[in-house]
């Protein structure tokens, strides 16, 4: 699921998501990892895996709160309003997100305005156990050794 990042750089997630003091580990983790912009592109069906929203971002065709952002590891918060630039409306990489968005379901935590194009954090991320295709726990242990 999140197989685009390193060793180092999930050392580095975990570590965070533990020094939390009144989060459960696993929680924690799960909202770091869930509101990475890359990861908030894909949520929104913007783009069709998590390796071509790092790319998309990685480029700088988005924009968060009226500012361009080519890191796709910026961490958005509650409130935040990401939006496809207007440079990178007219490209064909673009041309048909109206119709692709048309039929996606993002999570609750996010909200995308097809007529405004632009779509807004209204919430973080819940961690939902049965909805995960890995072991969170088995990954924390790993890390904390």
């Amino acid at each position: 699921l999140y197989n685009n990042w390193d060793s180092a750089g999930t050392a580095r997630y975990v570590k965070n998501a533990v020094s939390k003091k009144n989060v459960r580990d696993d929680e924690a983790l799960f909202t770091e990892l869930e509101s990475r912009l890359d990861n908030v592109i894909y949520r929104f069906g913007i783009a069709p895996s998590r390796q071509a929203s790092r790319q998309y971002v990685s480029h700088g065709h988005f924009t968060v709160n009226g500012v361009r952002v080519t890191i796709p590891s910026y961490r958005v918060s509650a409130g935040d309003v990401i939006r496809l630039r207007k440079a990178s409306e007219s490209k064909p990489l673009f041309a048909n997100l109206k119709d692709t968005l048309r039929d996606h379901q993002s999570p609750t935590w996010l909200r995308f305005d097809i007529q405004k194009g632009e779509g807004t954090v209204v919430g973080m991320p819940k961690l939902v156990r049965t909805e995960l295709p890995f072991n969170i726990g088995a990954i924390l242990e790993f890390y904390r050794r």
